[in-house]
């Protein structure tokens, strides 16, 4: 077995990259070997010294940990590999950027002090900023911000939980500190409310940033929730459902490719809360079993995207068609991710929805409420592939059909992941044994469970057909709640206006301001 430590050290290196090797080529394969390294990572708790912190750094790896190291480092050796033909020859520094994203994330996971958690959850921004920032530095700048400002709002409650429990041991956190907890790891974990950010950065960032954004960065507040904020089923179960309907409604009307991608990430989050807060070990398991899924499907949804659009130079619905003849990797890949978060068997999305199905066996309305949401979610896969790879418009056709297939690099990675959605759908003991560590004993082959399964995609491809028109992309702008926060930006300018009124740049000012600020203190300990 490998230290966590020696670990660590291995992922950090990557960081360095493009000082230390300057044939790009073996990037992928120093990722590839941290993936590797990481599934042979001893379990154990350490305590490393640091000078910061006078009770030293705590590293944990138990079953949670290693679950979400072995997704995060598989998922950062796909997009490696992508990448080398995806990213432009000159941007070396990309992978450098990757690498301190790998780490910070690799931090966040094993941290057992909050510290240190909260130092890697800062990072794993930054890190993400500087991949955005190149081909999109507003989009980078806002993205930065809003996650400050989640971060802002947890770091007061980390303070407070030392204050209440005289320690900064990673934890459940008390009752009256849950709701800081919550808006701090929500906006990452981009809950409903707190989504406003994913559309646009989704959408905005390279396809292979989008992968990591949507497959493992929105999973770390998930992953807070587990550690900080266990047993709260019902305001779980709640939030699930709300953003598995929301993000699926939402969807439907998209014309952008990754938009559409982009609002399914927070209808998939749904079904993995709804999981969590099922209560029981069944929709439990299944929550996790879909967080892998997802990270894995939705990853490759978003690769296969950004592949039409590399050859395309598009990602709109209204220009894109007739490729799977021109790229039948791309489509096929494509068609296999889509079949997967449809919960079609026996790709994974089908094991991981059942699961949470039984788990939530007795509660009727989130049953009702799922079925509703798979058949949204077929109409917008239904979509996608039809608009995006199989309809053929007569003023596309002689274009697109000219084009070639992505680099293999490219390819090498869709097929790899395409092949896990078959290999985890076929084989689920390998995932629940072996990774998640489940002891869960269901029948997922009845006849009973399969029809149902056949009926409902034969059912929704139907709906598709009957209302394509209705459904048939269009460039019409769909307000989200984003709508909200960017009304109330005149009102801060203003705001912003009378702050700057007062900074006159005249010293007795500010030592009026600063004895009068000192005075009031004084008095309130009085």
């Amino acid at each position: 077995m490998i230290n966590p430590v020696l670990l660590l050290i291995l992922s950090a290196t990557t960081i360095f990259l493009p000082l230390l090797i300057r044939k790009r080529v073996v990037f992928p394969f120093v990722f590839g070997i941290v993936f590797t390294a990481g599934l042979f990572v001893s379990k154990e708790v350490l305590t490393l010294p640091y000078w910061l912190y006078p009770y030293g750094w705590q590293i944990r790896i138990d079953a949670l940990s290693y679950f979400f190291l072995v997704l995060l480092t598989f998922l950062v050796f796909m997009v490696a590999l992508y990448s080398y033909s995806y990213i432009d020859k000159s941007d070396n520094a990309y992978f450098g950027w990757l690498g301190v994203f790998l780490t910070a994330s690799m931090g966040v996971i094993v941290s057992g002090d909050f510290l240190n958690f909260f130092i890697f959850w800062e990072l794993v921004a930054f890190a993400l900023y500087s991949l955005i920032k190149k081909n999109q530095p507003e989009v980078a700048h806002r993205y930065f911000i809003i996650q400050f400002s989640g971060a802002s709002v947890l770091l007061l409650g980390i303070l407070l939980y030392y204050s209440n429990t005289g320690h900064l041991l990673v934890g459940p956190v008390p009752g009256n500190l849950r709701f800081l907890f919550i808006l701090g790891l929500g906006v990452k974990g981009a809950i409903w409310g707190l989504h406003f950010w994913l559309p646009e950065a989704h959408t905005k960032a390279p396809s292979s940033v989008s992968c990591l954004l949507s497959g493992f960065v929105v999973k770390l507040g998930i992953y807070g929730f587990i550690r900080l904020i266990p047993d709260y089923n019902l305001f779980f179960l709640v939030l699930g459902g709300l953003m598995a309907l929301y993000g699926v409604v939402f969807a439907l009307f998209q014309h952008d490719a990754k938009t559409l991608l982009a609002y399914h990430t927070i209808s998939q989050l749904g079904y993995i809360i709804m999981g969590l807060g099922s209560g029981n070990i069944i929709g439990q398991t299944g929550a996790l079993y879909h967080l892998f899924n997802h990270a894995v499907f939705k990853g490759l949804l978003f690769l296969a995207v950004g592949a039409a659009g590399y050859r395309l130079g598009t990602r709109d619905l209204i220009k894109m068609g007739y490729l799977y003849k021109s790229m039948p990797v791309t489509t096929m890949t494509c068609l296999v991710a889509a079949l997967s978060i449809a919960g079609i068997a026996p790709f994974n999305g089908y094991i991981s929805k059942t699961l949470i199905k039984e788990g939530l066996y007795d509660i009727n309305l989130m049953k009702h409420l799922i079925t509703i949401v798979n058949y949204g979610t077929i109409l917008s896969f239904s979509k996608l592939m039809y608009y995006g790879f199989f309809n053929k418009p007569e003023e596309l056709k002689e274009k697109n059909n000219a084009l070639k297939e992505v680099p293999a690099g490219m390819t090498t990675a869709m097929i790899i992941m395409a092949s896990v959605c078959l290999v985890t759908g076929l084989m689920p003991q390998l995932l629940l044994n072996d990774i998640i560590f489940a002891d869960i004993s269901i029948s997922f082959w009845s006849f009973e469970k399969l029809s149902s399964n056949i009926y409902t995609l034969i059912l929704g491809l139907v709906i598709f057909y009957i209302g394509r028109n209705i459904l048939r992309p269009k460039h019409k702008v769909i307000n989200d709640i984003d709508y909200f926060y960017r009304s109330i930006v005149p009102f801060l300018s203003r705001f912003e206006i009378k702050i700057k009124s007062i900074h006159t740049g005249n010293l007795s000012h500010y030592l009026i301001w600063y004895v009068t600020f000192l005075v009031v203190i004084i008095l309130s300990i009085l």
